[in-house]
């Protein structure tokens, strides 16, 4: 393989494999034989070749989060994707972090909560800036990470927000994240 004109968005090293997330698909790189890579695209199962995080799941499943494509998991040599009819609610995934039983999902309409097997869309649960009151700071998420007692971390375009599983709180420059307010409020 090469990666050429290929912009590197997302790695995971699993095992012996290290996942390379590009903008042309995603490289399975066998860090022990250099013979043996493969690459993943829309030709082969991907629905968008823009990847923007890869991440590890339960049974050790490799989940991916593209643009324009959903969220996909490579379940034996077989790609499975969730989109928007299952409940996704963005085709722009731009993370996963995984809870004992669950899964949230950063895209650019909010975030998702998926309790149990993603395949039954009734467990799909949507954040958004509207439904939470404002508790979640904007509606374009980046990135999760899941922190002591299950708290949920979302970085946003707008700043950070947190999730205890009742209780919504959010920072941006007006209450002490980044920059003072003033170097940054628009005229």
């Amino acid at each position: 393989f090469s990666l050429n004109a290929r912009n590197v968005k997302a790695l995971k090293s699993q095992g012996n494999f290290l996942w390379i997330g590009t903008s042309m698909g995603i490289i399975k790189y066998d860090k022990l034989s250099t013979e043996n890579q493969v690459i993943y695209d829309n030709r082969n199962g991907l629905l968008s070749n823009g990847i923007f995080s890869i991440v590890t799941g339960p049974k050790n499943k490799v989940w991916v989060g593209t643009y324009g494509g959903g969220l996909s998991r490579l379940d034996n040599k077989r790609w499975l994707h969730f989109n928007t009819p299952q409940g996704l609610n963005d085709a722009f995934v731009y993370d996963q972090a995984f809870t004992q039983n669950s899964m949230w999902i950063a895209t650019w309409s909010g975030v998702n909560l998926v309790r149990g097997d993603p395949m039954f869309h009734e467990s799909w649960e949507s954040f958004t800036i509207d439904n939470t009151n404002g508790g979640l700071i904007d509606n374009w998420v980046y990135s999760i990470e899941v922190g002591k007692n299950n708290n949920v971390w979302f970085g946003t375009e707008a700043g950070l927000s947190l999730f205890n599983g009742r209780k919504w709180l959010n920072w941006n420059h007006k209450n002490g994240l980044g920059a003072p307010y003033k170097l940054v409020e628009k005229d």
